[in-house]
């Protein structure tokens, strides 16, 4: 078989020029396989039930901080006691 330069180089200059063309492409990402993926599946529904936990705690301090401001606490000492209390409900 013989290989014309002259053709081999316009083929790969379409090739490289407009992306070439029909071929497969394969995945951008690896998907449930690798490296990481048995600790991303183990970790994730632990650091979703631990945000659901501290958002709900956090939520309920801010609340109780808006509140007290609405009476007449000042914002940094209401959001300071409110806080150190929330932490210590999380410590538990």
């Amino acid at each position: 078989m013989h290989l014309d330069q002259k053709a081999c180089e316009n083929y790969y200059l379409s090739q490289v020029q407009s992306g070439g063309g029909p071929y497969f492409h394969g995945v951008s990402h690896q998907r449930e396989y690798g490296m990481f993926s048995n600790l991303f599946r183990f970790i994730t529904p632990i650091a979703m039930k631990a945000g659901k936990y501290l958002g709900k705690h956090i939520l309920s301090a801010g609340s109780k901080v808006m509140s007290d401001v609405a009476s007449g606490s000042s914002l940094k000492d209401s959001a300071r006691s409110r806080f150190r209390e929330t932490s210590k409900q999380i410590k538990r």
